[in-house]
């Protein structure tokens, strides 16, 4: 089963979507081999990422970080991703911040994290973060008192 799902990747073919999306093995299969899916696969749907996200796993960091597009599929899908994934890194902080874009709430501010992350890179999150919430400021507010 790997070795079909390995020879589709070779070939630049992707499975039918009835193979593809059915079970979450192929993504997994994929992972396990350290191969990341082409572009036509990955992000063909945001039914992949999704399918990471209930299943408790996260993509391989070439996956995750190569573009921001998986964030953004994210975002626009009103899902958050797993802590594993979010805070595992400040790239996907940054990379929403380069992109002029803001988390969703449920991701900003489930965690004081983000907010750490960001004073500890020296950056501080663009002016439509920020003010969003009173939090923020009081949290910023806390740290330049320390």
């Amino acid at each position: 089963e790997g070795e079909v799902v390995l020879l589709l990747h070779q070939s630049g073919s992707s499975p039918p979507l009835e193979w593809f999306f059915s079970p979450i093995r192929v993504v997994l299969l994929l992972r396990q081999s350290g191969s990341s899916p082409p572009s036509g696969w990955f992000f063909s749907s945001i039914r992949v990422v999704l399918l990471l996200h209930q299943s408790g796993s996260s993509p391989p960091s070439e996956w995750f970080f190569s573009p921001i597009r998986v964030v953004l599929l994210l975002r626009q899908s009103g899902s958050s991703p797993p802590s594993g994934w979010f805070f595992s890194s400040i790239r996907v902080v940054l990379l929403l911040h380069q992109s002029g874009s803001s988390p969703p709430l449920e991701w900003f501010f489930s965690s004081v994290r983000v907010v750490l992350l960001l004073h500890q890179g020296g950056s501080s999150p663009p002016s439509e973060w920020f003010f969003s919430s009173i939090r923020v400021v009081l949290l910023l507010l806390s740290l330049s008192a320390l």
